[in-house]
């Protein structure tokens, strides 16, 4: 019993090092992943993309007034292109969010409450995160 919880617990650390959360600040990103290796300013949004580790992210962080300075849409695809299994999308989705865990909505989509929605695009082996619109 002690060896599982030791295990998960592990596990749920290494995830939560691994993965950005949405509402991250830019900040909290350099620190995960250092400096970004594209950066693209939108008029709404500032996109950044990582290479780290096995993965490549993609975040956008928002530059208005409702969420500014916060990651609002994430992206994270793999580095050699493959898809990823359900069980890597599970420790990918597993952080620790100020409102609870990640829900299933049937087939390759989850949710957290009304207010963040992800889904695992099979055709461009991408998992996708986004906060709904408040």
């Amino acid at each position: 019993m002690k060896m599982k919880n030791a295990t998960a617990g592990f596990l749920g650390l290494t995830t939560a090092i691994l993965h950005a959360n949405l509402y991250d600040t830019e900040e909290k990103l350099k620190e995960r992943y250092g400096e970004p290796v594209e950066v693209e300013v939108r008029k709404h949004e500032t996109k950044q993309t990582y290479n780290w580790r096995e993965y490549t992210i993609t975040v956008e962080i928002a530059n208005f007034w409702v969420y500014k300075g916060e990651t609002i849409f994430q992206s994270t695809r793999r580095l050699d292109g493959k898809p990823m299994t359900l069980t890597e999308i599970a420790s990918l989705l597993k952080r620790d969010y100020f409102s609870g865990d990640w829900q299933s909505s049937g087939g390759d989509k989850w949710h957290i409450g009304n207010h963040a929605v992800a889904e695992y695009d099979r055709m461009n082996r991408t998992l996708i995160e986004k906060l709904r619109r408040r």
